[in-house]
């Protein structure tokens, strides 16, 4: 299934934050809009932003399909999101991935 994403999903509006979820690393945590005040990096993936998780690239098959990058976030791996950095307020947005998403 492709995705369909546009950036003016990152706009700040009232967001729901599902908590905390601890790893080693810190905390994951996951968005339906990203908070206009949080800088840093997310993973979009099936209309919901991750955070605390690892970003890979390399070269990945999952479920006959070849992807570039995955994104590790709470004991999964996640294939075919958008990885975006958040800046401030005003600032402009990137994002890369692989166009698709499944999940492992």
């Amino acid at each position: 299934m492709a995705a369909a994403f546009g950036l003016a999903a990152c706009s700040a509006h009232v967001y729901r934050d599902d908590g905390p979820r601890y790893s080693s690393g810190g905390e994951y945590r996951v968005y339906t809009t990203v908070p206009s005040h949080y800088v840093g990096d997310v993973y979009f993936y099936d209309g919901r932003y991750y955070s605390g998780g690892r970003y890979e690239s390399g070269r990945y098959s999952y479920n006959g399909r070849n992807y570039s990058s995955r994104y590790y976030h709470s004991g999964r791996y996640y294939y075919g999101g958008n990885y975006q950095h958040h800046r401030s307020p005003g600032s402009s947005q990137g994002h890369k991935g692989d166009g698709s998403r499944s999940r492992h």
